[in-house]
């Protein structure tokens, strides 16, 4: 990812999507949204201060700013099924027009309805590696700067 663009984060644990991007050399800007207070805390000990860490829960979080990638990684568990259509489109209005989400799911076959309702919501998701999905607003949804593994069919047809 470009190294000076805004990355949020929803269930973002101790931080640790952080401390390895900035041992990347990454550093733009960062928020990590958890509803654990106790994680957070212990995110705020990073003392990094190119971020912020919010207390929340995932369906009543909202953003004032534009974020070039809004990451869950192995959260979206945490969404209702039947809320995460819904819940998909409010993350992509909270993308920059070239922005993506990236989303990891363990098992694409385990969460296929999942990986489903993101599609029907978002038709240009597409699967890479063996358990990302990412999607953009853009026409090119891999124009994300970032090194991934090559793509594979993951459809869950």
């Amino acid at each position: 990812m470009n190294p000076n663009r805004e990355l949020l984060e929803l269930g973002c644990g101790r931080g640790s999507l952080l401390s390895g991007l900035r041992q990347t050399g990454w550093n733009g800007h960062y928020c990590g949204v958890d509803i654990a207070e106790r994680a957070i805390n212990d995110a705020r000990a990073l003392e990094d201060q190119r971020s912020s860490w919010v207390v929340s829960d995932f369906e009543s979080f909202g953003s004032p700013f534009q974020w070039h990638a809004i990451a869950l990684i192995e959260s979206l568990y945490y969404v209702r099924l039947d809320f995460v259509s819904t819940f998909v489109l409010r993350l992509s209005q909270m993308l920059t027009a070239d922005g993506f989400l990236l989303i990891r799911l363990h098992d694409m076959q385990k969460h296929a309805l999942y990986a489903q309702a993101i599609r029907n919501q978002l038709p240009m998701t597409e699967c890479v590696g063996t358990n990302f999905l990412v999607s953009a607003r853009s026409v090119t949804p891999l124009e994300c700067e970032l090194h991934w593994p090559d793509r594979i069919d993951c459809s869950t047809e």
